[in-house]
């Protein structure tokens, strides 16, 4: 397939769509995160603010069970959670709107939302790192 020119730039419409999203990203970094309510197993929530608000880092992953790199993702995650354990909230957000069952095992926080369109959701897995100061220090997606 014949790659076109958009606007100045060469490459497909996905590597074009994936560029905007990146620099749109970029523009969350270095501020406070956009807030959002989400939902947890139990139907309890809270609002991102409120998890930030416990002045500990917060890592959220935003994952799609359609997606098989997020399955390994999610291990990964529940694997390293006991080391920051009472140091760090370590959220896993899926994305496709299904709750996940209650795991009293699980050290991680397994909720589901509707993102706000600041976050620049263009793959999956994509995680948001915020600082203890309420800083977003990264915001960046899996490629592919």
């Amino acid at each position: 397939m014949a790659r076109r020119n958009m606007g100045g730039r060469r490459g497909s419409v996905g590597d074009f769509a994936a560029e905007k999203a990146t620099k749109a990203g970029l523009d969350v970094v270095g501020k406070p995160p956009v807030d959002f309510k989400i939902l947890f197993a139990g139907g309890t929530s809270l609002r991102l603010s409120e998890i930030v608000g416990e002045e500990k880092p917060v890592l959220l992953t935003f994952y799609s069970s359609m997606v098989a790199a997020c399955d390994e993702t999610i291990q990964e995650m529940e694997q390293k959670a006991s080391l920051y354990e009472g140091k760090a909230n370590l959220v896993l957000i899926n994305c496709d709107g299904v709750r996940q069952p209650a795991d009293k095992s699980s050290k991680c926080q397994h909720g589901t939302a509707m993102v706000p369109e600041e976050y620049s959701l263009c793959f999956y897995p994509h995680r948001v790192l915020i600082h203890k100061d309420g800083r977003v220090l990264l915001n960046v997606g899996a490629r592919g």
